[in-house]
């Protein structure tokens, strides 16, 4: 009798342990950057890293949530490559909750333009085109870096601040550039 108490209380330590066990479930969102072309982003990576792992190991974040992504594609800082990497990522069988990247300006700008008809929201660290602005037209578009359009302000404020009277500033003449 006592072998078969015994065996009832695993059953039920088990059982129970089974019921309040933690059930993880991953989210994935894709990553699309500048690792090659004329502006390399590569740098971010290890940030989104530490990131992931500081929002992974808190349990008041995503609870019984973990957040990944799959792999990192390269947008070569270009509109095609950025868009062939979106619809590569969209035809897997991978769902993703958003998008980081795709990079540069004119990688993004295509991708964030589109990406609202897959109801995924797109997340950009390096893509400061003023044209990004228009919420109309990126309608699930977020940055976490200012618009270009504001750099004329600040390097006006920087100059006013160190008592400099002259400034030169060097950009492409692109038209992401041009206001």
């Amino acid at each position: 009798m006592s072998k078969q108490c015994f065996l009832l209380f695993w059953c039920i330590l088990l059982y129970s342990s089974l019921l309040t066990a933690e059930k993880t479930k991953s989210l994935y969102f894709g990553y699309i950057t500048t690792l090659s072309g004329p502006l390399v982003l590569s740098g971010a990576i290890p940030v989104v890293d530490l990131a992931l792992e500081l929002i992974n190991e808190r349990d008041d974040v995503l609870q019984n949530y973990t957040l990944n992504y799959t792999h990192i594609l390269d947008s070569k800082c270009d509109r095609t490559t950025s868009l062939d990497n979106f619809f590569q990522l969209i035809n897997n069988d991978t769902t993703y909750v958003s998008l980081i990247g795709c990079g540069c300006s004119p990688a993004t700008i295509p991708v964030a333009e589109i990406s609202h008809y897959w109801n995924i929201p797109h997340l950009a660290y390096a893509a400061g085109a003023d044209i990004l602005n228009d919420r109309s037209r990126f309608k699930n578009f977020f940055r976490t870096i200012l618009s270009f359009r504001y750099s004329g302000a600040s390097l006006g404020q920087l100059m006013r601040e160190f008592g400099w009277r002259q400034m030169a500033v060097i950009t492409q003449d692109e038209i992401l550039f041009r206001q």
